[in-house]
């Protein structure tokens, strides 16, 4: 089962907002900041949640900092809900447990794409109109993020992403198809594109924050 993300195309636009790691971290760790972070959790599963672009990028690349980010761990409950979804059918239990699984998920990674496209479907097969406006909300901010970080065109304006899985979701959002080479280039991922209608060879990622968790 593919979800797709490209109904947020028109809240999306490309930027050179690159994040400034060591003022994020001050921020979000400051009690008295309104960027602290567990304030910021809080607004992100606000149904109203209004955020500007500065308290997006503290959400987002603040949660580097969270002792729970790891952007290379799968548990086992990421494999029990893709045998879900991978059903040709779904019945009441089913979505009831795609949704268990993926807010357990979330607990770990709340960006995880994978977890929040499958709360949406959920909720939609529930007829949950207000969880499912919730989690279209999430996954619109995740990537007004990420697309206000650079254009991708270059290392020094690549996009900032926190998970590898990102930056192929992102070539999804654009409608470019992965070419099949993949390069990391200094602190930047380079994956080539295939695309007809322009001539984008490649993006840039960087992913400065996964390398240094793995250091």
């Amino acid at each position: 089962m593919k979800f797709t993300s490209h109904i947020y195309m028109p809240l999306l636009r490309k930027g050179s907002n690159k994040p400034d790691y060591q003022n994020i971290k001050k921020n979000v760790l400051d009690k008295e900041s309104k960027f602290y972070y567990p304030s910021l959790v809080k607004k992100y599963y606000d149904i109203n949640n209004n955020f500007i672009l500065e308290e997006l990028q503290h959400l987002y690349y603040g949660y580097v900092f969270n002792k729970k980010y790891n952007p290379y761990n799968h548990p086992d409950v990421e494999l029990a809900l893709d045998k879900i979804l991978k059903k040709p059918t779904h019945n009441k239990n089913d979505i009831e447990r795609i949704i268990e699984f993926s807010i357990v998920i979330m607990k770990y990674n709340p960006f995880d794409y994978n977890a929040l496209s499958s709360l949406m479907y959920a909720y939609r097969e529930n007829d949950d109109k207000q969880n499912h406006k919730l989690v279209q909300r999430q996954l619109a901010n995740i990537w007004v993020t990420i697309i206000n970080s650079g254009d991708g065109t270059k290392p020094e304006s690549a996009f900032h992403v926190l998970y590898v899985s990102h930056e192929y979701l992102l070539l999804d959002l654009f409608d470019l198809k992965y070419g099949g080479k993949q390069q990391l280039i200094g602190d930047c991922d380079y994956l080539t594109t295939i695309d007809k209608v322009s001539d984008i060879k490649g993006v840039y990622f960087n992913i400065k924050a996964a390398l240094n968790h793995s250091k």
